[in-house]
């Protein structure tokens, strides 16, 4: 301590077990703070804390780095599971609108929605499967489309039709637009003063047998159940990176990947297989700017291969960068530690050279002392 009649404390609570979704904002992870008795004084991450060395990098990578890098495989985990499982399931013609089937939808499955409103505005709508009523409203973020209008609604439920008009009139007071259901199928239809524009479903193929293309390649290893993307903690693109395996179905019965049906004579058939690729290169996503790449107002869209190169890309930038900065900082600490060893350094030559004044300099103030002696001697004898 310099300064205080007693020392300050450096703290840390370390977390007992680290999971995708856990920080300091939702009180999971902890920061180093410096106290003083009981009084706390700063945080050691934070603005006015530690900015450079070990600590500061550390903190950097728990809390940016490391959490893009996650988000970054999720979504990339996410996008291709989804390109092989979901259908999409394309809109029919009604009178003064579309109508698309909902049937098999699962949590977290969409329909989309694009109509132009009584004011002449393209409007843009995603409407989220969920189940739970607790997981409602769904918040406008949960896609990646900063222009959509996100709904969350239950389509198995009587009312889905009402509440998806009651959201939509809350949120979009003059769009001209009206909902209704009849079992699984979900009609949009118009007034004059609008115009539905297109209307397509995605729905989650859960099987990997007899069910054709697309078909379950991928499932939540933790959760269960084909990946579909699901609104809340459980089954969500959150972590689904650590998540993701095979599908039991395949990885029991391989042939699956050459064959359609449960008939295993009928094999050899490279549909699958070339779905598969197909897919990872050709389908295109959206992609979060929760993962660091693209902004919220103009996001990044691109296929499953592409993505995964901008992953690697950015990274690699990302470890340059870091790299350079620590070359740089090094290059500046071997500048500053030569500049203290020289000032603070023994001189063997230089201080036997001052010994060697000194020893001279004592030598002459001992010749002036005796002279001094005598010369007081001889006053003292004349004296006398």
């Amino acid at each position: 301590t310099l300064f205080s009649s007693s020392a300050a404390n450096l703290n840390f609570t370390q977390a007992g077990t680290v999971v995708p979704n856990s920080s300091v904002e939702n009180g999971t992870l902890f920061n180093p703070t410096v106290s003083l008795g009981s009084n706390v004084f700063t945080n050691l991450l934070g603005p006015i804390g530690v900015q450079e060395g070990a600590v500061a990098a550390y903190g950097e990578l728990r809390d940016d780095v490391l959490v893009d890098v996650q988000n970054q495989l999720d979504a990339f985990a996410a996008q291709i599971s989804l390109a092989i499982s979901n259908v999409d399931v394309d809109s029919t013609a009604v009178a003064g609108g579309l109508a698309v089937d909902t049937a098999g939808i699962a949590d977290g499955n969409q329909v989309a929605l694009g109509f132009t409103d009584t004011t002449g505005a393209a409007q843009t709508v995603t409407l989220i499967q969920v189940s739970d009523p607790t997981l409602l409203p769904v918040e406008n973020d949960f896609t990646a489309d900063p222009n959509d209008i996100v709904i969350g609604v239950d389509f198995n439920s009587a009312t889905a039709d009402a509440d998806i008009q009651a959201a939509l009139d809350a949120a979009l007071p003059a769009n001209g637009i009206t909902f209704a259901t009849a079992g699984t199928t979900l009609s949009v239809t118009s007034s004059t003063a609008a115009t539905i524009d297109a209307l397509s479903a995605s729905v989650s193929n859960s099987g990997s047998t007899d069910n054709g293309l697309p078909f379950s390649l991928f499932q939540d290893g933790q959760f269960g159940g084909t990946f579909s993307n699901e609104v809340g903690a459980s089954g969500s693109q959150v972590g689904y990176a650590s998540r993701i395996q095979v599908s039991t179905e395949v990885l029991n019965d391989p042939s699956l990947l050459s064959r359609f049906t449960s008939n295993v004579g009928n094999t050899g058939d490279s549909s699958r297989v070339d779905f598969i690729l197909e897919q990872i290169n050709e389908d295109v996503s959206t992609i979060s700017p929760d993962t660091g790449i693209g902004s919220a107002a103009n996001p990044i869209s691109t296929t499953a291969a592409d993505f995964l190169q901008t992953i690697i890309s950015t990274q690699g930038q990302r470890s340059e960068a870091a790299q350079n900065a620590s070359e740089a900082s090094q290059v500046s600490f071997n500048n500053v530690q030569s500049i203290f060893q020289s000032d603070s350094q023994v001189n063997i030559d230089v201080e036997l050279a001052r010994l060697i004044q000194l020893e001279q300099a004592f030598q002459a103030n001992a010749r002036v002392l005796t002279a001094v002696q005598d010369l007081a001697d001889a006053l003292f004898n004349a004296v006398r």
